[in-house]
């Protein structure tokens, strides 16, 4: 019996199976890290390519004169009315607005302006199914809402949120106000 004990006959085999263990842990270790970093890179672009695409949909607005900032009321949903951004007695809907970039709005406030443009994805309160330069689905919401801050001068503040094609995850959220100055030019004298 005494000879059976010392021999190691079968420890090359455990010793085998202990080094498959721990290099199989290693490698599921490096598999969940990879894993975690696409997601991770996965999320990080499409938050992205929604913060590009809230921006450039800002620059619309931009490029337009105050009086012209307005949005065409085309229905909306409960994700678009249900957003903190969405004021019913502050939110500046058109009425009777066939195109963006045609005829007339009087919005709840009493203004009337003459079209919105020649932007017309500017004034669309929600546009969704965009295709973003990734290839995905987004969806915008845009939201205008009038200010009337200590200055005196009117103002609207102007929200873009950009969200997944199914409107379940926010990726980007924009804001930037306008005064009656907004697209005035350089020599006018009214501000």
């Amino acid at each position: 019996m005494v000879a059976r004990a010392r021999s190691q006959e079968g420890f090359g085999l455990v010793e085998l199976m202990i080094a498959m263990t721990v290099l199989a842990v290693g490698i599921l270790a490096l598999v969940a890290g990879l894993s975690s970093g696409y997601f991770a890179l996965n999320r990080a672009g499409q938050r992205q390519t929604a913060a590009a695409m809230a921006d450039s949909q800002m620059e619309k607005y931009r490029a337009l004169q105050y009086s012209s900032i307005g949005l065409t009321f085309t229905g909306t949903d409960s994700t678009y009315t249900g957003d903190s951004a969405c004021a019913a007695t502050t939110a500046i809907f058109g009425s009777g607005v066939a195109s963006c970039g045609t005829g007339s709005a009087t919005y709840s406030n009493g203004l009337s302006v003459s079209g919105c443009g020649t932007t017309g994805a500017a004034c669309t309160p929600v546009q969704s199914s965009v295709t973003g330069p990734d290839g995905r689905s987004y969806r915008i919401d845009s939201y205008i809402r009038w200010l009337t801050p200590t200055s005196g001068r009117s103002e609207k503040l102007i929200s873009v949120v950009v969200r997944n094609s199914t409107a379940t995850k926010e990726y980007a959220r924009v804001q930037s106000s306008f005064d009656q100055c907004t697209g005035l030019a350089g020599s006018a004298t009214t501000c």
